[in-house]
């Protein structure tokens, strides 16, 4: 915690920076390849790979970043259920094939990490 910093503010800070590292630490590009194909054939892209937004495992960080935020009373219970339902439609698509993430998910999932930092940030 930082000092002098009320303790709710704290998780406000925390959470407003996890959100700020997933838009903006990572790459909206679409590679060719399917991603683990980057890494199973030895592609020389490298460490770029985990920085990828079409990665399943970026789509848990925001699923988890966003649930953080909901239980920490951050976010209103009609956008908790946009969040999941978005997440429940994006694993029945991913999970049960192997479709390959688009663009508009990825913007879908930033948008709704957008909203969710405004909503922290009113709090």
């Amino acid at each position: 915690m930082q000092e002098g910093v009320p303790k709710n503010e704290d998780k406000k800070i925390n959470s407003v920076k996890s959100i700020d590292h997933l838009l903006n630490d990572f790459s909206n590009e679409i590679p060719e390849k399917m991603a683990r194909e980057l890494i199973e054939g030895g592609s020389n892209f490298g460490s770029e790979y985990y920085k990828l937004k079409v990665r399943i495992n970026w789509f848990h960080g925001v699923l988890s970043t966003l649930e953080s935020a909901y239980y920490k009373g951050f976010l209103p219970e009609d956008f908790w259920k946009e969040i999941t339902d978005f997440i429940k439609k994006f694993k029945e698509s991913h999970i049960k094939t192997s479709d390959r993430t688009t663009k508009e998910e990825i913007e879908k999932a930033d948008d709704l990490l957008r909203r969710a930092k405004e909503f922290i940030e009113k709090k």
